[in-house]
C-alpha cells in the first residue's frame, strides 16, 4: 500500500533515497529524501575574533544588513539581515560563525552555493577615503606616502578606519584632495622624487 507523509518545511526535494520495492521501516537513520528550504534561505559566514566587540555592539543597537553577490562578482544577488551570532570562536580558526536570512524571493541562491558576503556594520557620511593599497603599515602604525609638489613624497601618519571594498576610511593624516601613492611603495622613502602615472601611481583622497 501507500502512505502519504507531510513534509516539516517547505523547500525543494533532492533526490529519493529508496525506490519502489525497498523495504523501508519507522525512525530508520536513512532518509526517504532530503528537503531543503529555498525560500528564505539561511547563509553561514565567519569573520575574524578582532571584529567580534564590533558586530556584538551593532548588532545590540539595529538589525545589521547582509548583501550576497557570487564570488569575484561586485553585482549584488539579494539582501538579508544578519540573525544569528555563535557562542564560541573557533579556536583553531580565530573566528567566530554568523548566520544571515536571505527571502530569496527568486531563488538565485541555491543550497550549498558558495557566495560573497558584505556585512555592514556601520555608514560613515562626509568620511574621507583613500585606495586601501595606499595605506602601509609600520612598527610605528599606518601611513600613506603624500605627493608633495615637486612630485616627491612625504611620509605621513594616518589613522585608518575601517575599509569598504577597495577603499578605507582615513580618520586623520589626509585630507580630500591630497594625493597619495599607491603602487610601487617599496622603492620610497621621505623625500622620494617619484614620476606620476595617472591613475596608476597616485590617487586622490576624496570624501565619500
Amino acid at each position: 500500500g501507500y502512505c502519504t507523509i507531510r513534509a516539516p518545511i517547505a523547500g525543494r526535494l533532492g533526490s529519493l533515497m529508496v525506490t519502489e520495492g525497498n523495504l523501508v521501516t519507522a525512525n530508520s537513520p536513512a532518509p526517504l529524501v532530503t528537503i531543503n528550504q529555498i525560500s528564505p534561505i539561511y547563509v553561514r559566514f565567519s569573520v575574524p575574533e578582532a571584529r567580534l566587540a564590533d558586530v556584538r555592539s551593532r548588532a545590540g543597537q539595529e538589525t545589521l544588513a547582509v548583501a550576497a553577490s557570487l564570488p569575484g562578482d561586485s553585482v549584488k544577488i539579494d539582501d538579508g539581515k544578519l540573525t544569528f551570532i555563535d557562542n564560541t570562536v573557533d579556536q583553531a580558526t580565530g573566528t567566530i560563525l554568523l548566520k544571515a536570512t536571505f527571502p530569496n524571493a527568486d531563488r538565485s541562491l541555491w543550497p550549498g552555493q558558495f557566495v560573497q558576503v558584505d556585512l555592514v556594520l556601520g555608514t560613515l557620511s562626509g568620511a574621507t577615503v583613500v585606495p586601501s593599497s595606499a595605506v602601509q603599515t609600520s612598527q610605528q602604525g599606518d601611513f600613506v606616502y603624500a605627493v608633495m609638489p615637486g612630485d616627491t613624497v612625504q611620509t605621513r601618519r594616518v589613522v585608518a578606519g575601517s575599509p569598504s571594498g577597495d577603499v578605507v576610511a582615513i580618520q586623520k593624516g589626509v585630507t580630500p584632495g591630497e594625493r597619495v601613492v599607491v603602487d610601487g611603495m617599496m622603492m620610497l622613502r621621505q623625500g622620494s622624487k617619484i614620476t606620476l602615472k595617472t591613475g596608476l601611481a597616485t590617487d586622490e583622497a576624496r570624501k565619500q
